[in-house]
């Protein structure tokens, strides 16, 4: 299938971080979000949240909260976690 490979565990954090960083768009963002939502481990949601901090789109992470469909305490924790993690410029 084109366009899906496997990361090995070791190089997803850094492979998350530098796709939100340099090619994030809204639709991008919302699928890697909703991959965060549905994620039970919790180190995997873990790196989520640090890569989606990184996006240079920082309007999202604030209406990120609002339009999640998955559980709203999981989905406002994300968007705390999100909002503490992101540098501040």
């Amino acid at each position: 299938m084109r366009g899906v490979c496997s990361i090995p565990p070791g190089l997803r954090e850094i492979t998350y971080s530098y796709g939100m960083q340099e090619e994030c768009t809204e639709e991008i963002w919302d699928k890697v979000w909703n991959i965060y939502l549905n994620t039970s481990a919790a180190a995997e949601k873990r790196k989520l949240l640090k890569a989606l901090a990184q996006t240079r789109l920082v309007w999202i992470i604030r209406r990120s909260g609002s339009h999640s469909q998955a559980n709203i305490a999981d989905g406002w924790e994300g968007i705390f976690v999100l909002l503490t993690l992101r540098p501040i410029c």
